[in-house]
This record gives C-alpha cells, structure tokens and sequence, in this order.
C-alpha cells in the first residue's frame, strides 16, 4: 500500500508539471518592455505635506486617446512635483511588441504645476486630440506674485510636424479655460445639445478647515469648492471657441470636495446629467439637465436627495455603466471600507449616531451617507413625473458584493470577459496610510506638544512614522444577476 501511495504520488506531481499554466485575461507589460518610466515621485517638505495639503497623496491622473491620428492611442500621465509626460504609442499589433516614445518636450506640453486631472479632447472640433489639464490651486503651491501658476492648463494639438510628431501649444487664456479653481476634473461635454463642447469643472477646497467638521453648507455658488459650468459660444473673433461661465445663470451652485466625476444621461430625457462624488461630509451632487427653459443657457438642478437614499461618504472615483442591460445607466462609487475585519478595526472610529442624525437635520442638510462602496442601481424616473422625472436609485453595493474594498480610487465598469455583462475593475491603494488609528493617536498626542514652529520642523520625521499599506486591485465579474464575484 505504501508503495502504490508513493508511485500515485509521484504520478500526480507529474501530471501537475504537464498542465499548461493557467492563462489570465490579461497579460502585464513591463517598464523595461513598454519604455514607460514615469512616476510621480512625491517629496514631502516642511511646508507642502500630507498635513497641510489633503490631497497630497491623491495622484495626477492620466488620459489615453490618439493624439497623432494613426489608430493607436496615446498615454499623458499628469504630475504632482514632476511634469507630465506624454507618451507615443509605438506598439506594433503584428508582432505584438509594446513600446512607446517619451514626446513631452519635443510636443510642448511640459508642467510645472500640481496637476489633478486629464481629460483628452477635440476642444475645437478639427480633428485632432487636443489636452486638458485640472491644476490644483493651494496657498503653499503657488507664488502669490504668479497666481497664474495655480490656472488650468489646454494644450492644442497644432497637427504633425516634418518627423510626423505632434506639436502643442498652451492655449488655455484664449479659450477662456484658465480658470484657478481648485480643479480636480473636468468633462467636456454638450451640455445644450447645440452641437459644440461645454465644459464642467469639479472643484475642492483649500485646507481651512478639517473637511469632515460639521458645519452649514454654502450651496449659493459662494464657496470655493463650487463646480464651474461653461458654454462654448463658438467661434470668436481669433478664429478659436470662447468659453463662458454660465454656473450661476445655469443652477450650478452646491460646493462639495469633488474626486470623481462622470456625465452621463440618467433619466433618458436626451440631455446629459452630472454627478459628483465627493469626499468627507460633502454630500454628493446629482445635477439634472432640465434643457434650455426660455433662459438661454442649460439649467441643472441638484436632485441627490430625491435620487438616492444614501450615497458613500468618503465618495471617490465612480462610473457610470449599465450593468444589468436594462437600458438604464447605473452608478458604482469607491469609498475606504476594508473586505476584512482587522483592517476594519485599524481604520474605522467609533460610529457617532447623533453626529450621522444631525448633519441630515434641516439645520445641516447633508445627505445621508455610508462608509462603502454604493452600487446605485437605476429603476427609471420618479412615478408620475414622465421621462423628465428624477431617477429613482436602488442602493446595491452590499447585495451585489462590491462594498468593501478598501481604499479605492477609480472603478473602470466594462465587459472584460466578452459574455455580454459588464464587470467591473477597481484600482486600489495610498501612499501613506494617513486614516490608520494608531497613527492618528500618535498625531493627536504629538500635535498637544511644542510651538507651532517645533510642530513644522518636524512634521517630515512624523510623516515618515505613517504607515505604508499595499493593498491590491479587485476585478469582479459579473453574473449576470445584480450580484458580482
């Protein structure tokens, strides 16, 4: 017996060695292979750091669209403390070698600005991919003597040159997009259905105030995490679309620490929606295209509260996608809920009810949100209203199986697998894990010590005590009935 075990031992080792390696969906390219070198390397100093600038860790987004016309697309990667780099698509499909040229100089687009968001478009409807850089605006990240320096950036494809390379040109001023609002995103989209691009920013706020102190919100444009909406009014005079901010005229007036932004069509009336994901207590913002309306110019009111019952609290990316082929687009938002109990434990406060009951007082008026990922899943306009009613959300995330998933950042919601569901990628992580208890124990306790000036001098050595978490990527497929694995 003992020699027919050892034999059937051997025999299944054996068959182990001969099994073809299990192929994954996707295959990984190295920088070495690919020839992508950036990275955004942050350095902390005594003036600019994770204290005196919340969002010092939350990257400077990136875009991927063809920016010299030959059907393959392009990567620009924004930076914090380094330029952004555009990189040349050189794959070849035959041979199936990834590799792309570093253009950035050579193109015209270097920065030396904190940017937060990309967005790749024809701004001018001439063919060529033009590019939109969000910059973030900060106290400590500008000279007060050179305000510009915090304005955002457009870069205007001027078409090849003689080495059939894209040339750029900074044209932000001209269009009238060079604003110096707090951007983190922004979309263009036709706002009007006129048949031109518009212009939505998403702003945040500087660092006055701890972002999650409960307080009255200022909802009347005043604020200066306030979205920004333009019109393109066409073209002027120099031969180029001149852009106009219609915020005011058009309703969009509610502040809110924006990181995720989509546009999208959520009560099928045929005019584009927008919504925000904002982080902290900012409640999130649902703004309903209601058309033109005898003013002039689109008008948007926001609707979150009659939409949604709750939304996520610490809202970050989000997408916008069908995902039980109703024809009704739904809406999947991140937010920092650990799958697991010990990470639950390291990163979650005791629950404050009374503080969660009053912010959704009349006093306050937030709306009601949850420390999870939200899966709002669309069941068509408000009974009785038509198609130009409010959207009714059914939240999902936890039946659905995509609520906890640590500190996540961009959802990416597409059909991977080609079996006609769309399943959903999320990406995953932070520099320094500036929410771990222990730590903020330590801070509470470090910061009731010494002047304010010992307290600068040595902020580096306490950020170098934050503690460092990898947490990797989540990718669920979808099955097909509301639920995900």
């Amino acid at each position: 017996m003992q020699k027919i075990s050892f034999y059937s031992f051997i025999f299944f080792l054996l068959l182990l060695s001969c099994q073809k390696k299990q192929e994954t969906l996707f295959i990984s390219h190295n920088s070495e292979e690919t020839g992508i070198t950036f990275s955004n390397v942050l350095n902390p100093n005594d003036s600019i750091n994770p204290f005196t600038f919340t969002n010092f860790y939350n990257g400077g987004g990136v875009g991927i669209g063809d920016v010299n016309n030959d059907g393959k697309p392009d990567i620009f990667f924004g930076g914090n403390q380094v330029s952004c780099r555009l990189y040349l698509s050189k794959i070849d499909t035959l041979s199936k070698k990834w590799a792309f040229e570093d253009i950035t100089e050579a193109a015209g687009v270097r920065t030396a600005r904190w940017c937060t968001g990309i967005s790749m478009v024809d701004i001018n409807q001439d063919g060529l991919l033009d590019i939109y850089v969000s910059v973030a605006r900060h106290p400590k990240l500008s000279s007060s003597a050179d305000p510009a320096t915090s304005e955002n950036l457009l870069f205007v494809n001027q078409g090849l040159d003689s080495n059939k390379q894209p040339r750029f040109r900074e044209m932000a001023k001209a269009f009238g997009l060079n604003a110096a609002s707090f951007t983190v995103q922004t979309a263009f989209f036709d706002a009007d259905l006129d048949g031109d691009l518009d212009a939505y920013m998403m702003n945040s706020a500087p660092d006055l105030q701890n972002p999650n102190y409960l307080r009255q919100t200022y909802n009347d444009g005043s604020y200066p995490s306030t979205g920004k909406l333009y019109r393109n009014e066409g073209t002027g005079e120099n031969g180029i679309p001149v852009f106009t901010d219609i915020s005011k005229d058009a309703g969009v007036r509610y502040e809110g620490l924006g990181l995720g932004l989509a546009i999208s069509d959520l009560n099928k009336d045929g005019y584009p929606d927008i919504y925000c994901s904002n982080d902290f207590i900012s409640s999130d913002i649902l703004y309903l295209n209601n058309g033109l309306k005898n003013v002039g110019v689109p008008t948007f009111n926001n609707a979150i509260r009659e939409a949604t019952t709750h939304t996520s609290l610490y809202g970050m990316g989000l997408d916008v996608a069908d995902i039980n082929n109703d024809t009704y687009p739904d809406i999947f938002q991140l937010d920092m809920l650990p799958e697991d109990n010990f990470r639950q434990k390291k990163m979650l406060a005791g629950q404050d009810y009374d503080r969660k009951e009053m912010s959704i007082s009349a006093q306050y008026g937030y709306q009601l949100q949850y420390m999870r990922n939200v899966l709002q899943l669309n069941l068509g306009a408000t009974p009785g209203q038509g198609q130009n009613g409010v959207p009714m959300f059914s939240e999902i995330g936890l039946l659905a199986g995509v609520a906890k998933t640590d500190w996540s950042w961009a959802p990416l919601i597409a059909d991977f697998d080609n079996d006609g569901q769309k399943d959903i990628f999320i990406t995953n992580g932070y520099r320094r894990d500036v929410t771990d208890r222990d730590f903020i124990q330590f801070k509470e306790d470090f910061s009731n010590f010494g002047t304010n000036d010992f307290k600068q001098q040595n902020a580096l050595e306490l950020i170098k005590k934050v503690p460092e978490v990898q947490i990797a990527n989540y990718a669920y497929q979808n099955t097909g009935n509301l639920t995900f694995f």
